[in-house]
């Protein structure tokens, strides 16, 4: 019975590993009520960073967060139902929990201005990287996505005490600044490859998405 027990769990294991290997890449739809993410890992997690400019009353409101939605039907998609409109100017960022697979997206007709990534941004001491800091952003939220383990994710200011630095220069976020999303566990203090790393800016409303050592 035990040996049946272990080849069955070696089998699944097997079959998601393979999935992954195989799976399409993720797509998004943002809608004025929602985000529905598709190709997913079935029965798996999707962690979801945000954030939106709207005018309120003649001024500008910015919304950001982040959260984790399950596929508890095993069809590979997920649907986050927001609890408060989604404005046109925002951003999503989308990444499979198992596989690491992510993906950019905004509401129909609003243009999301995706930035490269530049591998000086990474702050790193001897052991590996432990965030990034940028000396042009004033303000900035992160997501860390490590696959299988976790996500953890991070909205600092400039000069603020959750600033890497804790002066004013450069924007610094750190990996172990970071609070758990969802179930996930402490965040890591190094990030390492594989790891996905999302940042955006709520201010001027850019984003950029990388996996470490790539």
């Amino acid at each position: 019975m035990l040996h049946v027990r272990v080849w069955l769990a070696l089998t699944l294991i097997l079959s998601v590993r393979l999935y992954a290997a195989n799976a399409a890449p993720l797509s998004a739809t943002v809608t004025n009520t929602a985000i529905e993410v598709r190709n997913v890992t079935p029965g798996g997690e999707v962690a979801l960073m945000t954030a939106s400019i709207e005018g309120v009353g003649g001024l500008l409101r910015q919304v950001t967060g982040a959260t984790v939605v399950q596929d508890n039907d095993g069809d590979g998609i997920v649907r986050f139902s927001s609890p408060r409109p989604i404005p046109f100017r925002s951003i999503w960022v989308a990444v499979d929990l198992e596989s690491g697979r992510h993906v950019i997206a905004g509401p129909d007709g609003y243009t999301v201005t995706v930035l490269p990534f530049s591998a000086t941004l990474l702050k790193k001491d001897t052991d590996g990287v432990l965030g990034l800091f940028n000396g042009e952003m004033v303000s900035a939220e992160m997501l860390v996505v490590r696959p299988k383990s976790g996500a953890w994710h991070l909205l600092t200011v400039e000069g603020a005490g959750s600033d890497g630095d804790k002066t004013h220069g450069k924007l610094g976020l750190l990996n172990t600044d970071a609070m758990p999303v969802g179930d996930s566990g402490p965040p890591p203090k190094h990030l390492k490859n594989g790891d996905i790393l999302a940042v955006i800016d709520p201010g001027r409303m850019e984003v950029f998405v990388t996996e470490i050592g790539k």
